[in-house]
């Protein structure tokens, strides 16, 4: 297991665990000469995964939308709002995001937003009518939106200046 030092630097341990408490700690593991190791990539994987639901949860409703109509009874009408709701959400929460970022922090508000995308979540899929569900997606929207801004910020905050953008 990868360990950092508080003095940054990587060692490999099975004891005496450092857990890795903010973004410069993973900076410093994708930036030290060990930052080919499958420790560094499994991180970088990890702190891309909000962005990786995001993308999922946009997506997912399209494969199982037929199966939403036919149980809840759905009109053509109520089936757009089901869809979109998402999306308006995340209109909203982009607003929020970039301005909850700024006054507290990204790590802090990315993980307060992946706790609250997961409660609207399992409120979504335990939705007992088109009302309750509609709201649901579009407080997952929110979550959706308030997760770019700070998402964005971690996983670029974790690579060399130089090598951003390649």
């Amino acid at each position: 297991m990868s360990t950092i030092n508080l003095d940054g630097d990587v060692t490999s341990s099975l004891s005496h665990s450092t857990p890795v408490r903010s973004v410069s700690d993973v900076a410093n593991l994708i930036n030290s000469s060990t930052s080919k190791n499958s420790y560094a990539r499994w991180i970088v994987f990890l702190a891309l995964g909000g962005v990786f639901l995001d993308a999922y949860d946009l997506t997912t409703l399209s494969y199982g939308i037929d199966d939403v109509v036919k149980d809840l009874g759905l009109t053509p009408t109520l089936t757009g709002l089901v869809t979109s709701s998402i999306m308006i959400g995340t209109i909203v929460g982009n607003l929020l995001g970039g301005w909850l970022t700024d006054k507290y922090g990204r790590y802090s508000v990315f993980m307060a937003d992946m706790l609250f995308f997961v409660v609207s979540a399992i409120a979504a899929g335990l939705a007992p009518n088109v009302w309750v569900l509609i709201g649901a997606r579009f407080l997952m929207g929110v979550g959706v939106g308030i997760d770019l801004p700070g998402g964005d910020g971690l996983s670029g905050g974790v690579f060399e200046v130089h090598r951003q953008g390649q």
